[in-house]
């Protein structure tokens, strides 16, 4: 299960999130998200866990939960088509 993580601390990384979310099951990816620009955090991240109900129980554990000095908001993340799809159009 894919999960979208934001309220991040700008010092939170991947590795954190992995050990972080690791308690619910196993982390097939954990990735926070950095401006192209700046390099800095932009505050969220996907965590992508082994199945559902990991996923199900990270939620229900961390959202609204503090971590390193930030409150996070834990939800599962939206099937979006990739930014650069055409949408149907030729």
């Amino acid at each position: 299960m894919k999960l979208f993580v934001k309220g991040l601390s700008e010092r939170t990384n991947g590795e954190h999130l992995r050990i972080l979310f690791s308690q619910f099951g196993e982390v097939l990816n954990a990735k926070v998200v950095y401006d192209k620009v700046t390099r800095e955090s932009r505050g969220f991240a996907f965590v992508e866990l082994e199945d559902e109900m990991a996923g199900k129980k990270a939620i229900i554990a961390l959202d609204g939960e503090e971590f390193m000095d930030s409150e996070l908001e834990v939800k599962e993340a939206d099937d979006r088509p990739p930014k650069n799809d055409a949408g149907g159009r030729w």
